[in-house]
């Protein structure tokens, strides 16, 4: 059943980004949140929106029917991105900084909408499309906080009680990410 109302579109954001069944988004963010704990907060945030913005983007783009992608390769892309950010973390800081991983997370955001564009058409041509798209991205967005505080949270606590370093912190949450990305692109191998 479509959504009809502008908390239905809210829900469905928030749905669309927490959804076990589908993980990648979470597992995306896991990777991004990796360096931070809750004392730099708004750093994880800053990039979490950027996602957003480039997940926002592409499904206006397709709401308008401006492309059509093959979903397999989209299916496929998808966990390539997580592998990307989650390898990102095992180079030197200075080789990539807060500022590009900015813009990492704005493409990656767009290859993430591209997923959900077929809905999003489907939706397009209901009236309200961009009060509804509004609102379904607000519920992504407000889902993703909810995610990242989560993952924050529990990183802030298991460095506490572990006495790790946050720099071995980062890397063992960025290599299980590795480790389930790798997973998914094999399972989801277009070919």
């Amino acid at each position: 059943m479509l959504p009809v109302s502008f908390q239905d579109y809210v829900e469905l954001g928030v749905e669309h980004i927490a959804d076990f069944a589908a993980y990648d988004h979470m597992l995306f963010l896991l990777a991004v949140c990796a360096p931070f704990t809750l004392r730099n907060w708004n750093k994880a945030l800053v990039l979490a929106t950027a996602f957003t913005i480039g997940h926002s983007i592409t499904l206006i783009a397709a709401g308008l029917d401006l492309f059509r992608f093959n979903t397999a390769w989209i299916e496929f892309f998808i966990p390539v991105t997580i592998l990307l950010t989650a390898l990102g973390h095992w180079l030197p800081s200075k080789r990539l900084n807060q500022r590009k991983f900015f813009w990492l997370c704005l493409v990656f955001g767009f290859i993430h909408g591209m997923g959900f564009s077929t809905f999003i058409r489907m939706v397009s041509s209901k009236d309200g499309f961009i009060g509804n798209l509004l609102a379904f991205n607000l519920g992504v967005e407000l889902g993703q906080i909810l995610i990242v505080l989560s993952i924050l949270i529990f990183s802030s606590v298991a460095l506490h009680f572990s006495k790790m370093k946050g720099d071995n912190w980062k890397k063992v949450l960025s290599g299980v990410a590795i480790l389930v990305s790798l997973m998914l692109i094999v399972q989801n191998w277009p070919l």
